[in-house]
């Protein structure tokens, strides 16, 4: 009856484990992975009303960093593509570059990005994945 009680504790012990170890894999431990996508939704020039339809593509390229790519037809706006360093987990991103005026974040596959162009002009976009 001993040996059958330890024997119960130690396959429940197992399976805990494994359980545990499962779901810690669960947890994205790749930021850049967990934002590399495209989003879609609007761009605003900073001062003005007018809404613009734009596209964000974000590509992964290493664990903490992503390629930053915009596009906007509309106002013709198609700068080069940016490296940003990526910092957050559980869902809350930050991106964020070291020499140029470029912030946002992804919360929840919601980007919402700042940047500004070598002319002067100041953009927000603010797109879903």
């Amino acid at each position: 009856m001993k040996a059958m009680k330890y024997l119960l504790m130690l396959v429940a012990m197992a399976t805990l484990s494994v359980l545990v170890v499962a779901c810690d894999k669960d947890k994205e431990k790749d930021a850049g992975k967990a934002v590399a996508g495209d989003y879609g939704g609007t761009v605003q020039e900073i001062g003005y009303t007018e809404t613009y339809q734009a596209y964000v593509t974000l590509t992964r390229r290493s664990e903490n960093a992503v390629s930053f790519l915009f596009d906007c037809d509309a106002i013709d706006l198609h700068p080069d593509a940016i490296i940003l360093d990526v910092v957050g987990s559980d869902g809350s991103y930050a991106l964020t570059h070291t020499s140029k005026a470029i912030t946002g974040t992804v919360i929840n596959d919601h980007l919402t990005i700042t940047f500004n162009m070598e002319s002067g002009e100041t953009y927000t976009f603010s797109g879903k994945k």
